[in-house]
C-alpha cells in the first residue's frame, strides 16, 4: 500500500465495514475471498479502502478529507481495471465482478443510487457472458483459480439484478433466462431432503420464485395467454407447481432448523428473514392477480399469513437491537442482500388491518436498514402514503380500522415504486374514480394516479 492512510483505512474496513457487508447469511465473500483478493489485485484493494473510508466517514460524522480519500481510491480502482483493456489485455472476470459488487456498495452508501444500477447493469452483462453457448467476450479472461467461483458471484448477481427490475422503470430482470444453475449452492431444481445451510436455502427459495416469474414470462408471450380461460389455466399449472416446490423447500429448510436455539443471532435473524419470504412467496402465488386488481378484499383472508411475518419481523428486531447493545455498535446497518423490507412493505400494501398494517410501517422504521437499494424507513415513507390515501374519511369502529371496515372502493391497486432521481422515487397506483353523483358507481372506474415523492 501506498501511504499509511491506504494502511488504516483499510484495517478499518477489515475490522469494521466487513462485518457490516457480511449480512445474515454466508459471510466468506467478504470476510475471506475479497480480503485475499485485495491483498492481490490492486483494483480491489484501492476500491475496498474507498469503501472503508466511506464508511468511517459515516461512523464518525462527515470529514471532507475522507470523502476526497474515498473518491480518490474509487477512482484509483476504475483505473486499475481499465488499464489492461486500454492495453489490450484481458481483464480476469472475477476480478472485475467482484469490484462491480464493492463498487455497488460504494455507490448505494452514498445514496447514488443510479450510479449503483449502472454498476450492476455491467456485472449482470458479464455473468451473462460468461455462460456456455454464449460468444467469450475478447475483453475478459477465465482464471485458472478465481478469487470467487461462479456458484458465489452468480447469486450475488441473481439478487442485484432482482432488485435493480422492482425500482427500474420498464427493465427487465437480464438474468431472468439465464440457467445460472448449481446444485451444490442450491441454486437449482432439485431440492434436497435437507440444507446443508441457511445460504443453500436462500438460494433454493430464489430459484423457486425465478422458476415462477420465468414460466409466467415465457406463458405471457404465447398467443394463446391472451384468452382469458387458457390464461387461469396457465397460471393454475404454475401455481400447483409452485406449491409442490414450496413444500419440498419448506421440509427441507424446517429438518436443517428444527434446533434454531444452536445459530447465532445471524442465523437466527436469518431463519426469520427465510421465514418471511417463504410466507410471501406462498401467498402471492396462490392469489389470483386479476382478481386481486378487480377486488382488493381478496387479501382480507391471508391476515394470519400477515401477522406471522409481523411477528417474524418483530423477532428480528429485537434480536438486532440486543445484539447492537451488547456489541455497542448502532443499529443501523447496511448490506446487499434483501432482509425485511419487502416482506414488511408487502404488509403494508396488502394488509388493510390498522393495527397490523402500523406495526409493519413501525417496524420498518425501527430497523433503520439499507438492503442493497432499499432502505427500510424509505419503504416505510412510502407505505404510510398507500396507507393514508385508503383510509382517508374512514373511522374505525374501536380505534385502528378493521379490514372489513376498509371497503373496496377505497382499495389501491397495481402499486409500483419506481426510482426517478437518487432522492426522489415515483410512485403509480389505481383507484377509484370519482362517485357519481345520485348513485352508487364510480366515473371512469378505476383510474391510474401517479405521484411523485422526495426525501
Amino acid at each position: 500500500m501506498e501511504s499509511d492512510l491506504e494502511r488504516r483505512t483499510f484495517h478499518f474496513f477489515c475490522k469494521r465495514t466487513v462485518g457490516i457487508l457480511s449480512g445474515i447469511f454466508n459471510p466468506t465473500f467478504w470476510t475471506r475471498l475479497v480480503l485475499q483478493a485485495a491483498h492481490h489485485e490492486p483494483a480491489i484493494r484501492h476500491a475496498v479502502i474507498a469503501l472503508g473510508a466511506l464508511h468511517e466517514r459515516s461512523e464518525v460524522g462527515s470529514r471532507d478529507e475522507s470523502s476526497i480519500f474515498a473518491m480518490q481510491q474509487y477512482g484509483k480502482a476504475i483505473r486499475c481495471l481499465v488499464k489492461p483493456i486500454q492495453e489490450k489485455q484481458k481483464q480476469a472476470a472475477d476480478v472485475v465482478l467482484i469490484t462491480c459488487v464493492i463498487f455497488v456498495s460504494f455507490e448505494t452508501m452514498r445514496g447514488r443510487l443510479g450510479a449503483a444500477i449502472s454498476h450492476i447493469e455491467g456485472g449482470v452483462k458479464i455473468i451473462s457472458e460468461l455462460q456456455p453457448g454464449t460468444e467469450p467476450a475478447e475483453t475478459w479472461s477465465i482464471s485458472t483459480i478465481p478469487y470467487a467461483e461462479s456458484s458465489i458471484l452468480n447469486p450475488i448477481f441473481i439478487r442485484l439484478d432482482k432488485q435493480a427490475c422492482e425500482i427500474s422503470s420498464g427493465r427487465k430482470r437480464l438474468l431472468l433466462n439465464q440457467i445460472l444453475v448449481d446444485k451444490a449452492s442450491g441454486y437449482h431444481d432439485d431440492i434436497p431432503l435437507i440444507f446443508a445451510s441457511l445460504e443453500q436455502a436462500r438460494n433454493s427459495l430464489d430459484h423457486i420464485r425465478t422458476f415462477a416469474m420465468r414460466f409466467v414470462e415465457s406463458a405471457a408471450s404465447q398467443p394463446s395467454f391472451s384468452d382469458p380461460v387458457k390464461r387461469a389455466l396457465t397460471l393454475e399449472v404454475l401455481k400447483n407447481l409452485t406449491f409442490v416446490k414450496l413444500q419440498q423447500w419448506s421440509s427441507a429448510f424446517d429438518s436443517f432448523t428444527k434446533n434454531s436455539a444452536g445459530f447465532d443471532v445471524a442465523g437466527q435473524v436469518a431463519i426469520h428473514v427465510l421465514e418471511m419470504h417463504r410466507i410471501v412467496t406462498g401467498v402471492v402465488m396462490e392469489v389470483d392477480e386479476d382478481r386481486s386488481f378487480a377486488d382488493g378484499t381478496v387479501w382480507d383472508q391471508y391476515e394470519p399469513q400477515f401477522e406471522s411475518i409481523v411477528s417474524h419481523a418483530t423477532s428480528i428486531t429485537e434480536l438486532h437491537l440486543a445484539s447492537c447493545v451488547r456489541e455497542g455498535r448502532k443499529r443501523s446497518t447496511f448490506y446487499l442482500d434483501e432482509g425485511v423490507a419487502n416482506p414488511l412493505f408487502f404488509v403494508a400494501g396488502t394488509c388493510r388491518d390498522g393495527a397490523l398494517r402500523r406495526k409493519s410501517i413501525e417496524l420498518l422504521r425501527v430497523m433503520d436498514w439499507q438492503e442493497g437499494i432499499m432502505h427500510t424507513s424509505l419503504a416505510a415513507q412510502i407505505a404510510e402514503r398507500f396507507m393514508s390515501i385508503e383510509e382517508e374519511d374512514l373511522v374505525g369502529g374501536e380505534g385502528f380500522l378493521r379490514a372489513s371496515e376498509v371497503p373496496g372502493e377505497n382499495r389501491l391497486a397495481g402499486m409500483e415504486v419506481r426510482w426517478v432521481t437518487d432522492r426522489s422515487v415515483h410512485l403509480s397506483y389505481n383507484r377509484m374514480g370519482r362517485r357519481m353523483i345520485g348513485g352508487d358507481g364510480y366515473e371512469g372506474g378505476k383510474v391510474v394516479v401517479e405521484e411523485w415523492m422526495e426525501w
